[in-house]
């Protein structure tokens, strides 16, 4: 099986697909191993569909299993993990919805070699560059924006700016 986009074309191996009919919704559950990639056991993608709401939604559950994956390949799924970078990895357990408001979700997930100055850059009135590692215990978003967030956040050189400093002290 493979997952394309504009940018990229990633295959999947030893695939298992599971429709359940169920009473509100159906369910989607597919487990996967990605080509070329070392994994202890495949990771899992689950839509759930929710037809019991006006607008019907659907909820959307990844988990990468032990191991992290490329956000490359996650990004195919979740557009917005395509900002942390060409070699950026993430191993956890991601839960989305799109909802009337936009986006909404939480995640427990450890990100590896992201690239901060192309995360921040344009986005914020900020600097922060480096090759950094991001845990996140707990992070919350909605409505366009970071809700809650708890973890860490480690890095091997790069830049913070003075005003980022100023702005998270207040």
């Amino acid at each position: 099986m493979h997952l394309t986009d504009a940018k990229q074309s990633q295959t999947l191996n030893d695939v298992q697909l599971l429709w359940e009919s169920r009473f509100g919704g159906p369910r989607l559950s597919l487990d996967f191993r990605l080509a070329g990639w070392p994994m202890s056991r495949p990771a899992r993608l689950q839509a759930t569909r929710n037809r019991q709401t006006e607008p019907p939604a659907t909820a959307w559950e990844f988990d990468t299993g032990p191991q992290p994956l490329p956000c490359s390949l996650l990004a195919v799924i979740w557009s917005p993990l395509g900002a942390l970078g060409d070699e950026a990895q993430a191993e956890g357990q991601l839960s989305w919805a799109d909802v009337p408001e936009g986006w909404e979700g939480v995640a427990k997930v450890h990100f590896s070699h992201v690239d901060l100055d192309r995360l921040f850059t344009g986005r914020f009135p900020h600097k922060l560059s480096g090759d950094a590692h991001l845990d996140l215990d707990h992070l919350r978003w909605g409505s366009g924006r970071v809700l809650q967030a708890t973890g860490t956040l480690a890095t091997d050189g790069g830049v913070v700016s003075h005003s980022l400093l100023a702005s998270m002290a207040s």
